[in-house]
């Protein structure tokens, strides 16, 4: 074995413009929380529950060959393709980052859209609340599945107007409208 420890070092240094521009292009790229069955794996790191401000809401139609998964965009009409399922996806501002969620076609019928619906009677969007997605375990006559449950942790109180992503912070929970109960309406 030869003993290395007289060899020169050798420096190395990347130009700083360059080490700009790579962590520049993925700044504003989002994270990914893949749902499980007691909550989100987002990269290698878990989370029993996400909190942060919706910033969008991609609804689409998915289906999955074996080997790849299609998309489409979720028709007006709501018409989707034969073999298409629909699907939403949402973006999160969670302490500046982006984060997005897939909602299933069982969870964007019966809690997505009844916790939109909950917000739009109650004079709010969703891009004005802080929410808090938690997964639950369903289960019917077919067997058991994950599902998203929604609800209002605050209002947004914007600190900036003019940044598209502000920083979130929170007001007082006390002064929303109760919320309606998220439950299997099979179970």
């Amino acid at each position: 074995m030869k003993d290395n420890s007289n060899d020169a070092v050798v420096k190395i240094d990347i130009d700083p413009a360059t080490l700009k521009k790579v962590t520049d292009y993925g700044k504003d790229a989002p994270l990914y929380a893949r749902v499980t069955e007691k909550g989100f794996m987002c990269e290698d790191r878990f989370f029993s529950q996400l909190e942060g401000r919706f910033v969008d809401i991609y609804l689409e139609g998915v289906q999955w060959d074996g080997k790849e998964l299609h998309r489409v965009p979720y028709p007006d009409d709501g018409a989707l393709p034969d073999g298409f399922n629909p699907r939403a996806r949402v973006k999160m501002l969670i302490n500046g980052q982006a984060v997005v969620v897939t909602v299933s076609k069982w969870s964007w019928r019966f809690r997505l859209s009844k916790y939109v619906s909950y917000l739009d009677k109650s004079g709010l969007k969703p891009s004005e609340v802080i929410t808090r997605i938690s997964v639950t375990r369903e289960n019917n006559r077919y067997g058991s599945f994950n599902a998203l449950r929604f609800e209002v942790v605050a209002r947004v109180v914007k600190s900036d107007p003019g940044n598209s992503y502000p920083a979130e912070t929170a007001a007082s929970p006390a002064a929303l409208p109760p919320q309606p109960v998220q439950e299997n309406p099979w179970a």
